[in-house]
């Protein structure tokens, strides 16, 4: 006879039993013997064959995965999960001048419009003391750019040291004027001895 063993101890003999392993199952159903027939998120897809049993909006992950909507809200192109600028459908990442705002080069200095001071202007990104366009050199180094300068080229003349000259001429003419004095007096010396023996 037929053996009435009931290995998984489910009520249903091994014969008569599919899954005699699972006594939760004694069909395989549509995820097998192993696994439950479940549908988590209710969306009409047993969990064993839904890449997202926890999202009922979804059923595989998408570009954005399980838990977030595959919408392109700006219609560009680029789904939103990887579009920093979901509402404008001229950028997908912020750069210089953020969403809403063309990253604009209009003198093509490297610096969009939006934080250039002088956009027409590819030497200067601020005005500097003598607006845009116009160079701010300081050609004679004083402090002032040439163009707040009333005499941009003139260097101010260092001060000259008194000539050597001058020392040594005063220094020879008091040696002069002590030599001549020592001869008077020694020639009045002289002739008062010359008196003394005359008398």
């Amino acid at each position: 006879g037929v053996s009435e063993q009931d290995t998984d101890l489910d009520g249903t003999p091994d014969c008569n039993d599919r899954c005699p392993q699972n006594q939760d199952k004694f069909e395989p159903g549509v995820c097998g013997c192993a696994e439950a027939d479940q549908d988590t998120d209710g969306d009409g897809v047993h969990d064993c064959e839904d890449p997202c049993p926890e999202d009922a909006k979804k059923q595989s992950p998408g570009v954005c995965g399980c838990g977030q909507v595959d919408v392109d809200s700006d219609h560009d192109g680029v789904f939103d999960c990887e579009d920093e600028c979901v509402r404008d459908p001229k950028k997908v990442a912020e750069g210089q001048c953020g969403c809403g705002h063309p990253d604009v080069d209009t003198d093509g200095d490297g610096t969009a419009d939006c934080a250039d001071q002088c956009p027409q202007d590819p030497l200067k990104i601020v005005p500097g003391p003598c607006g845009c366009n116009k160079s701010d050199e300081d050609t004679n180094g004083n402090g002032l750019a040439d163009c707040n300068d009333p005499v941009p080229s003139a260097t101010t003349a260092a001060p000259t040291a008194p000539p050597t000259t001058t020392s040594t001429t005063t220094a020879s003419s008091t040696t002069t004027t002590t030599t001549v004095e020592e001869r008077t007096t020694s020639h009045a010396m002289t002739d008062a001895e010359e008196i003394g023996e005359l008398a």
